[in-house]
């Protein structure tokens, strides 16, 4: 198999989380023109949400102790054979799972890839606060947030699961996989009007000479961030369901979407892009930081931090007490929201009887 897959380059990219990662999945996966053009990403009929999350699973300890691997949404053995079976040549791997790799996951990454005559690992960087912000927004989506507007309650929210898996600690990110691969296989990209700008899809092709001469722009990107009006939906939501069962809710698929639906179709409640987030915070976040983007500033070989600091202009929509602005919903939002979490009551007292 070495022989054969040696003529075959592999790029695998690895994220980071929050950096245009859906939108580039789901364009590869779903683009007519990889064949024409000479490059694969295959077992896409068995992908999770059109990413390789499984093949991190598999070789990821922690997602094998939390069970995340199921053999039927695709192997690295059989991901192989489908490539083995093809005439094409370069093969796109994308998942921004393989970012929270340790470097002991690495080791056996390192065999899983060992057949290809070429490796390249794309990484993707945010600046923290940005990286940071988006993520709160993500949580906020699904209710797992207090939009209080509490500083160090935002602080605790954000920073939630961040630290236990290094992914925040960039420099020590490329550091890991730059030990494991080397430098040469290791290529590093700013998400932002740095570098790749936020248009992944585009650079991302044009970077490894894929685009074909087309036009990989997309009109609208995926799982961008809601409105702040859908957030305190999303929050009315709960808080109306918590209160009548005396524990905290949880939202179901369906009720997500719902809310989704209804909420996005509104006028938001604040004109132009918010921020929960205050300046003074994200310089803290950006100050805590600073060490390690020394690091990763030296690595890339450069002199000074490959981030600017964050601009007051760019906080200059930061919504200091986002949840008093539930009061500018309208009836048909309350009554929207009394429906909504009255079919959520009705299934749950149904489901405990």
């Amino acid at each position: 198999m070495a022989k054969v897959l040696g003529d075959r380059h592999l790029i695998l990219h690895v994220g980071t989380t929050k950096t245009g990662t859906t939108s580039l999945q789901r364009a590869l996966a779903d683009s007519t023109f990889g064949e024409e053009d000479g490059w694969s990403y295959p077992i896409k009929d068995r992908l999770i949400l059109k990413a390789h999350h499984n093949l991190a699973y598999e070789v990821g300890s922690l997602f094998q102790e939390l069970g995340r691997f199921q053999e039927s949404k695709g192997t690295w053995r059989e991901m192989r054979q489908e490539v083995l079976a093809s005439d094409l040549r370069t093969v796109i791997l994308s998942s921004e799972a393989f970012s929270f790799l340790s470097s002991e996951d690495l080791v056996r990454l390192k065999r899983e890839v060992s057949h290809f005559g070429r490796l390249t690992i794309h990484i993707y960087l945010r600046r923290i606060d940005l990286w940071l912000h988006s993520r709160y927004i993500q949580k906020a989506k699904f209710g797992r947030v207090a939009l209080d507007g509490n500083i160090r309650t935002l602080k605790a929210d954000a920073r939630t699961d961040i630290f236990d898996v290094d992914v925040a600690f960039q420099g020590a990110l490329v550091r890991r996989w730059r030990e494991a691969f080397g430098a040469d296989a290791v290529a590093v990209s700013l998400y932002g009007p740095q570098d790749a700008g936020h248009d992944v899809i585009a650079h991302f092709m044009r970077y490894h000479g894929l685009d074909g001469g087309r036009d990989w722009t997309v009109s609208q990107r995926a799982n961008v961030s809601p409105s702040l009006k859908s957030l305190l939906g999303t929050y009315q939501f709960l808080r109306i369901c918590s209160d009548a069962i005396g524990e905290q809710a949880t939202i179901t698929p369906a009720m997500g979407v719902a809310l989704s639906e209804y909420f996005g179709a509104q006028p938001d409640v604040v004109s132009g892009r918010y921020r929960l987030f205050s300046h003074y915070l994200a310089q803290q976040f950006y100050d805590e930081f600073a060490e390690d983007q020394v690091q990763l500033a030296e690595m890339l070989g450069r002199d000074v931090p490959i981030f600017d600091p964050p601009t007051r202009a760019e906080y200059k929509g930061y919504v200091k007490e986002p949840l008093a602005l539930i009061d500018r919903f309208t009836e048909d939002d309350h009554a929207f929201l009394n429906r909504l979490s009255t079919t959520y009551l009705h299934h749950k007292r149904a489901k405990r009887a």
